[in-house]
């Protein structure tokens, strides 16, 4: 019987891309990554650590503490806090696009998280919109980029705002962009999401 001719074509070749893939791997899930992917991130992918400042939630009570190391590049991580299965406290990733609210979509999502962990609520997604809108506003006003209003800010400060305002659910404040002058704090719903206390740890 004569074998037909098998013709290979090389569609894709790399080197790298095992050894690249092992490096992501030993940081974050590889899931995760792929989850990033999906949303066509430009230019170069960096993850990214943090060695004068590692910002870790730790839950006690109703309080959420921000340790922060100093000078080193360890992690301040409690053990009755890696015992737990953080995996069904997780959304989804949200993506900020073209603006600097990463602080503020955290510090919403500590909410939810230490408020579903207390059993008072399920998952409830709350305001990152009310964050930027209300918490700094005056520091949007001064960046160069006319078209953007929004700003880079500590999730220390987002998280004492919500200890002395309260925070509004996502449904009632959706986010709609950063804006020179926002809507009023009108609440239509007067239940907010509250934390006892938010530390710093020195």
């Amino acid at each position: 019987m004569e074998e037909l001719p098998i013709k290979v074509e090389i569609l894709y070749e790399s080197d790298q891309l095992f050894s690249e893939l092992k490096k992501i791997g030993q940081y974050i899930p590889l899931s995760t990554f792929l989850e990033i992917l999906k949303l066509e991130p430009d230019g170069k992918f960096e993850i990214l650590r943090v060695k004068k400042k590692v910002v870790k939630p730790k839950v006690e009570g109703e309080n959420i503490v921000v340790a922060q190391g100093r000078g080193d590049s360890r992690e301040v991580v409690p053990d009755e806090t890696k015992k737990v299965d953080w995996g069904p406290f997780y959304g989804p990733v949200k993506d900020q696009g073209e603006h600097d609210i990463c602080w503020a979509i955290v510090t919403a999502e500590l909410v939810t998280a230490i408020r579903w962990i207390k059993q008072r609520e399920n998952g409830t997604e709350y305001s990152y919109q009310e964050l930027v809108d209300f918490v700094f506003p005056e520091k949007g006003k001064l960046r160069n980029n006319k078209a953007h209003f929004c700003y880079r800010l500590s999730i220390l400060k987002a998280l004492r705002y919500v200890v002395q305002q309260g925070i509004q659910k996502a449904v009632d404040r959706p986010f709609d962009g950063c804006k020179e002058f926002p809507p009023p704090r009108v609440l239509s719903n007067p239940h907010l999401g509250y934390i006892g206390a938010a530390k710093s740890i020195p």
